[in-house]
Protein backbone atom coordinates (compact mmCIF):
# COMPACT_ATOMS: atom_id res chain seq x y z
CA UNK A 1 0.00 0.00 0.00
CA UNK A 2 0.98 3.27 -1.36
CA UNK A 3 1.30 6.06 1.72
CA UNK A 4 -0.08 9.85 1.19
CA UNK A 5 2.54 12.61 0.65
CA UNK A 6 1.07 15.97 2.31
CA UNK A 7 1.87 18.66 -0.21
CA UNK A 8 1.20 22.13 0.67
CA UNK A 9 -0.69 24.58 -1.14
CA UNK A 10 -0.05 28.03 -1.30
CA UNK A 11 -2.59 28.89 1.05
CA UNK A 12 -2.75 26.44 3.14
CA UNK A 13 -0.90 25.33 6.72
CA UNK A 14 1.15 22.27 6.64
CA UNK A 15 0.06 19.53 8.02
CA UNK A 16 0.88 15.66 8.25
CA UNK A 17 -2.65 14.71 7.41
CA UNK A 18 -3.19 13.43 3.46
CA UNK A 19 -3.82 16.26 1.52
CA UNK A 20 -7.72 17.41 1.03
CA UNK A 21 -9.86 20.49 0.52
CA UNK A 22 -11.59 19.43 3.87
CA UNK A 23 -8.51 19.18 5.90
CA UNK A 24 -6.94 22.38 4.96
CA UNK A 25 -6.40 25.60 7.26
CA UNK A 26 -6.77 29.17 5.19
CA UNK A 27 -3.64 31.41 6.44
CA UNK A 28 -5.89 34.45 6.15
CA UNK A 29 -8.66 34.84 7.95
CA UNK A 30 -11.83 37.01 7.31
CA UNK A 31 -12.30 40.50 9.15
CA UNK A 32 -16.04 41.45 9.68
CA UNK A 33 -13.84 44.86 11.13
CA UNK A 34 -13.34 47.02 8.00
CA UNK A 35 -11.27 49.00 9.85
CA UNK A 36 -8.66 45.81 10.90
CA UNK A 37 -8.44 44.93 7.16
CA UNK A 38 -7.05 48.12 6.15
CA UNK A 39 -4.93 48.29 9.25
CA UNK A 40 -3.23 45.66 7.41
CA UNK A 41 -1.75 48.11 4.68
CA UNK A 42 -0.68 51.05 7.46
CA UNK A 43 2.81 49.59 8.03
CA UNK A 44 3.72 50.42 4.21
CA UNK A 45 1.69 53.56 4.35
CA UNK A 46 3.51 54.62 7.57
CA UNK A 47 7.01 54.00 5.93
CA UNK A 48 6.34 56.56 3.72
CA UNK A 49 6.51 59.11 6.25
CA UNK A 50 9.26 57.40 9.07
CA UNK A 51 11.67 56.96 6.17
CA UNK A 52 11.91 60.38 5.30
CA UNK A 53 11.52 61.83 8.34
CA UNK A 54 14.36 59.86 9.75
CA UNK A 55 16.15 60.76 6.92
CA UNK A 56 15.94 64.61 7.52
CA UNK A 57 16.86 64.12 10.61
CA UNK A 58 19.57 62.39 10.21
CA UNK A 59 20.59 64.91 7.54
CA UNK A 60 20.11 67.80 10.13
CA UNK A 61 22.11 66.38 12.47
CA UNK A 62 24.69 66.29 10.07
CA UNK A 63 24.64 69.78 8.75
CA UNK A 64 25.05 70.92 12.32
CA UNK A 65 27.77 68.64 13.28
CA UNK A 66 29.50 69.96 9.58
CA UNK A 67 29.04 73.59 10.90
CA UNK A 68 30.49 72.75 14.74
CA UNK A 69 33.09 71.39 12.90
CA UNK A 70 33.71 74.14 10.65
CA UNK A 71 33.48 76.99 13.18
CA UNK A 72 35.99 74.74 15.74
CA UNK A 73 39.05 75.24 13.37
CA UNK A 74 37.83 78.55 11.34
CA UNK A 75 39.22 81.96 11.82
CA UNK A 76 37.18 84.82 12.05
CA UNK A 77 37.10 88.52 11.04
CA UNK A 78 34.99 91.33 10.77
CA UNK A 79 33.58 91.92 6.82
CA UNK A 80 31.73 94.49 5.46
CA UNK A 81 28.88 93.78 2.55
CA UNK A 82 30.37 95.83 -0.47
CA UNK A 83 27.34 94.90 -2.79
CA UNK A 84 24.43 93.49 -3.44
CA UNK A 85 24.60 91.87 -6.11
CA UNK A 86 21.19 90.55 -8.35
CA UNK A 87 21.00 86.90 -9.16
CA UNK A 88 18.44 83.97 -10.44
CA UNK A 89 18.26 81.31 -8.41
CA UNK A 90 16.66 77.64 -10.12
CA UNK A 91 13.55 78.47 -10.22
CA UNK A 92 14.23 81.90 -11.98
CA UNK A 93 13.23 83.66 -8.31
CA UNK A 94 15.48 87.18 -8.33
CA UNK A 95 17.43 86.98 -5.27
CA UNK A 96 20.64 89.50 -3.91
CA UNK A 97 23.74 87.95 -2.80
CA UNK A 98 25.51 90.14 -0.65
CA UNK A 99 29.60 90.38 -1.81
CA UNK A 100 31.74 90.76 1.45
CA UNK A 101 34.80 92.14 1.74
CA UNK A 102 37.38 91.02 4.91
CA UNK A 103 40.85 91.01 5.81
CA UNK A 104 42.04 87.99 6.70
CA UNK A 105 45.02 86.89 9.62
CA UNK A 106 47.82 87.72 7.29
CA UNK A 107 46.19 90.97 6.54
CA UNK A 108 45.22 90.17 2.94
CA UNK A 109 42.17 91.87 1.98
CA UNK A 110 39.38 89.41 0.18
CA UNK A 111 35.78 89.53 -0.79
CA UNK A 112 33.48 87.14 -1.25
CA UNK A 113 30.03 86.08 -2.69
CA UNK A 114 27.91 84.34 -0.56
CA UNK A 115 26.04 81.76 -2.76
CA UNK A 116 25.10 79.78 0.45
CA UNK A 117 20.99 80.29 0.55
CA UNK A 118 21.46 79.63 4.12
CA UNK A 119 22.00 83.40 5.44
CA UNK A 120 21.47 85.69 2.73
CA UNK A 121 18.39 87.46 4.09
CA UNK A 122 18.22 91.31 5.38
CA UNK A 123 21.94 92.21 5.02
CA UNK A 124 22.53 96.02 3.28
CA UNK A 125 25.31 97.67 1.71
CA UNK A 126 27.96 98.98 4.37
CA UNK A 127 26.44 96.27 7.16
CA UNK A 128 29.08 94.96 9.37
CA UNK A 129 29.01 91.39 9.29
CA UNK A 130 30.97 88.72 11.18
CA UNK A 131 32.82 86.16 9.11
CA UNK A 132 34.34 83.15 9.30
CA UNK A 133 37.21 81.35 7.20
CA UNK A 134 39.20 78.67 6.78
CA UNK A 135 43.27 79.45 6.61
CA UNK A 136 43.26 78.57 2.99
CA UNK A 137 40.38 80.76 1.66
CA UNK A 138 38.64 78.27 0.02
CA UNK A 139 35.58 77.98 2.50
CA UNK A 140 33.91 80.88 3.76
CA UNK A 141 30.90 81.82 5.45
CA UNK A 142 28.71 84.57 7.35
CA UNK A 143 28.74 83.81 11.19
CA UNK A 144 24.89 84.57 11.79
CA UNK A 145 22.12 82.52 13.83
CA UNK A 146 20.52 81.79 10.22
CA UNK A 147 23.72 80.36 9.18
CA UNK A 148 23.83 78.04 11.76
CA UNK A 149 20.38 77.28 12.96
CA UNK A 150 18.23 77.85 9.84
CA UNK A 151 18.46 75.02 6.83
CA UNK A 152 19.47 72.51 9.85
CA UNK A 153 16.40 73.72 12.04
CA UNK A 154 14.02 73.86 8.81
CA UNK A 155 15.23 70.05 7.86
CA UNK A 156 15.01 68.97 11.61
CA UNK A 157 11.68 70.19 11.88
CA UNK A 158 10.16 68.93 8.96
CA UNK A 159 11.75 65.59 9.95
CA UNK A 160 10.68 65.42 13.29
CA UNK A 161 6.65 66.20 11.61
CA UNK A 162 7.55 63.18 9.74
CA UNK A 163 8.55 61.10 11.56
CA UNK A 164 5.81 61.64 14.31
CA UNK A 165 2.81 61.24 11.86
CA UNK A 166 4.23 57.87 11.00
CA UNK A 167 4.44 56.74 14.20
CA UNK A 168 0.94 58.20 15.31
CA UNK A 169 -0.35 56.33 12.24
CA UNK A 170 0.76 53.09 13.18
CA UNK A 171 -0.48 53.74 17.17
CA UNK A 172 -3.77 54.65 15.17
CA UNK A 173 -3.77 51.15 13.58
CA UNK A 174 -2.90 49.04 16.05
CA UNK A 175 -5.53 50.78 18.42
CA UNK A 176 -8.15 50.33 15.32
CA UNK A 177 -7.41 46.48 16.02
CA UNK A 178 -7.98 45.86 19.52
CA UNK A 179 -11.19 43.55 20.26
CA UNK A 180 -13.73 45.31 21.97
Amino acid sequence: MMAHQTTPCRHTRRTNKPHSLSQTTPLIFPTPNRNAALSNFTPPLRLYFIVPGLIALAGSGYLLWEGQQFRASALSAEGTVIELIRSTDRDGDTVLLPNVRYTNEAGKERTFVLRDNRSIFGYATGQEVPVLYNEAGTDERLDSLTSRWGIPGIIGLMGLIFTTVGVKMGSRAKTDTKPE
